[in-house]
């Protein structure tokens, strides 16, 4: 696979497409450039995004409340929307 390849980019990999290579670069999921850029898009994507609870430029939470939120687990959310006791819910 690899040597056909090298022929269709006449063995000079700076003419590797971005796409192609990215997926050539791990068989174990997003290599290095391709984590890169998704990282990147969702970095944009939440900065981009006006009501973002860490946004504290649109006046939503404080800075007490946005820790709150951070230090919120999923066990806090659980409990808080359900009718069980602290003890019901293994904390994980």
């Amino acid at each position: 696979f690899l040597r056909k390849l090298a022929e269709l980019y006449e063995n000079d990999i700076s003419r590797l497409e971005l796409f192609v290579g990215g997926l050539l670069e791990s068989q174990e999921g997003p290599g290095p450039v391709f984590s890169t850029i998704i990282l990147d898009q969702f970095e944009r994507i939440r900065n981009a995004d006006r009501f973002w609870f860490e946004n504290i430029q649109n006046g939503l939470f404080t800075e007490e409340e946005i820790r709150a939120i951070r230090n919120t687990t999923f066990h806090d959310v659980l409990l808080h929307v359900t009718n069980t006791e602290e003890g019901d819910i293994q904390k994980s």
